[in-house]
Protein backbone atom coordinates (compact mmCIF):
# COMPACT_ATOMS: atom_id res chain seq x y z
CA UNK A 1 0.00 0.00 0.00
CA UNK A 2 2.59 2.72 0.77
CA UNK A 3 4.60 2.01 -2.18
CA UNK A 4 1.67 2.29 -4.16
CA UNK A 5 0.86 6.14 -3.20
CA UNK A 6 4.29 6.86 -2.97
CA UNK A 7 5.28 6.12 -6.49
CA UNK A 8 2.04 7.86 -7.45
CA UNK A 9 2.89 11.33 -5.42
CA UNK A 10 5.99 10.91 -7.14
CA UNK A 11 4.95 10.46 -10.66
CA UNK A 12 2.60 12.91 -10.14
CA UNK A 13 5.90 15.25 -8.70
CA UNK A 14 8.21 14.30 -11.77
CA UNK A 15 5.36 14.91 -14.16
CA UNK A 16 5.05 18.54 -12.66
CA UNK A 17 8.69 18.95 -12.71
CA UNK A 18 9.13 18.32 -16.16
CA UNK A 19 6.95 20.44 -17.03
CA UNK A 20 8.26 23.43 -15.58
CA UNK A 21 11.70 22.18 -16.98
CA UNK A 22 9.77 22.32 -20.14
CA UNK A 23 8.74 25.95 -19.67
CA UNK A 24 12.00 27.02 -18.33
CA UNK A 25 13.85 26.11 -21.63
CA UNK A 26 11.17 27.75 -23.87
CA UNK A 27 12.02 30.44 -21.58
CA UNK A 28 15.27 30.30 -21.94
CA UNK A 29 15.40 29.91 -25.81
CA UNK A 30 13.52 32.99 -26.16
CA UNK A 31 15.14 35.22 -23.87
CA UNK A 32 18.45 33.52 -25.92
CA UNK A 33 16.85 34.77 -29.27
CA UNK A 34 16.58 38.30 -27.90
CA UNK A 35 20.54 38.60 -27.00
CA UNK A 36 19.96 37.95 -23.49
CA UNK A 37 22.65 36.47 -21.33
CA UNK A 38 20.93 33.28 -20.02
CA UNK A 39 24.21 31.70 -18.53
CA UNK A 40 22.37 31.72 -14.80
CA UNK A 41 19.03 30.19 -15.83
CA UNK A 42 20.78 27.28 -18.28
CA UNK A 43 22.55 26.88 -14.75
CA UNK A 44 19.24 26.73 -13.06
CA UNK A 45 17.79 24.60 -15.50
CA UNK A 46 20.86 22.21 -14.79
CA UNK A 47 20.41 21.97 -11.62
CA UNK A 48 16.85 21.62 -12.03
CA UNK A 49 17.35 18.37 -14.42
CA UNK A 50 19.49 16.70 -12.03
CA UNK A 51 16.56 17.29 -9.48
CA UNK A 52 14.65 15.79 -11.94
CA UNK A 53 16.91 12.73 -12.83
CA UNK A 54 17.30 12.10 -9.21
CA UNK A 55 13.43 11.60 -8.45
CA UNK A 56 13.63 8.91 -11.56
CA UNK A 57 16.31 7.25 -10.18
CA UNK A 58 14.10 7.21 -6.96
CA UNK A 59 11.11 6.22 -8.27
CA UNK A 60 12.83 2.96 -10.06
CA UNK A 61 14.59 1.94 -7.12
CA UNK A 62 11.22 1.89 -5.35
CA UNK A 63 9.24 0.17 -8.22
CA UNK A 64 11.95 -2.43 -8.19
CA UNK A 65 11.74 -3.18 -4.42
CA UNK A 66 8.18 -3.07 -4.92
CA UNK A 67 8.10 -5.57 -7.61
CA UNK A 68 10.71 -7.88 -5.64
CA UNK A 69 7.89 -7.92 -2.99
CA UNK A 70 5.04 -8.44 -4.96
CA UNK A 71 7.01 -11.86 -6.93
CA UNK A 72 8.08 -12.69 -3.11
Amino acid sequence: FFPYIFLKYRNDKLKKMKESERDWKEVAKKERGSGMNVAKLDSQIAQYQKQISALEKQITLVSQQRNALNVG
